[in-house]
């Protein structure tokens, strides 16, 4: 099991907008993934997020710039083929412009999913079961949400109940993020946490992202 990690070539300084996330994803949903299913019921099974490449970053007006011009999208999705899909349609486009974003498509690689308890989460959106704010970590009903949600996806998917208790929480003090998506500011917490359970869920985790709208570009562990 694996996730792909398609480097991204921009010219150095260049701002990828805060709006990023509507870019990439009507890029693989609309394009690479047309006609492709991601999910069923409520939920969909596949997350993204995009990181630098190791360097020094800035953060303006206007997005976020590399130094080096180079960026990197994860995608990950428990369905089975989808990702092999993805990594043909990826490879054939070297040197491809990403719509609306100022970059091209690099190298695609796989990265083995690992069989482990702490792990880098990107955003994470909880949100209140009666939609008025954003959970916070540390108050207990964030912490509560994160699992029931996996556990739910994960029941879902399978069609079964996950096969042990699992328990999930930042390692440490977590980053808050003002994230922007289809015209709204999300609230989302990045950083090191510890999830801990059967090693199916782990796996199925990293698959799947935590917390609400994963599949929207928050979320995903690694």
């Amino acid at each position: 099991m694996y996730r792909l990690a398609v480097s991204l070539k921009g010219d150095p300084g260049t701002p990828i907008p805060w709006t990023w996330r509507n870019q990439v994803q009507g890029w693989l949903y609309a394009g690479l993934l047309r006609g492709k299913e991601v999910g069923h019921s409520r939920y969909s099974y596949l997350t993204y997020s995009l990181s630098l490449q190791p360097g020094e970053f800035v953060e303006s007006r206007k997005g976020l710039m590399s130094a080096s011009g180079e960026w990197v999208l994860r995608v990950a999705s428990a369905i089975p083929g989808l990702i092999a899909h993805l990594e043909d349609a990826l490879r054939g486009m070297k040197e491809a412009p990403v719509p609306g974003l100022p970059v091209c498509v690099g190298d695609v690689t796989r990265e083995p999913l690992c069989d482990k308890v702490e792990f880098w989460a990107e955003p994470i959106v909880v949100i209140a079961r009666d939609r008025s704010r954003f959970l916070v970590p540390g108050d207990g009903e964030f912490e509560k949400t994160v699992e029931s949600a996996l556990t739910a996806r994960y029941r879902a998917f399978l069609g079964e109940d996950v096969p042990g208790p699992i328990s999930f929480a930042f390692a440490g003090r977590p980053r808050q993020v003002l994230a922007h998506y289809r015209g709204r500011k999300l609230i989302g917490f990045k950083g090191w946490v510890e999830l801990r359970g059967p090693r199916e869920v782990r796996l199925f985790a990293q698959m799947v992202g935590l917390g609400h709208k994963p599949s929207c570009g928050f979320g995903m562990v690694m």
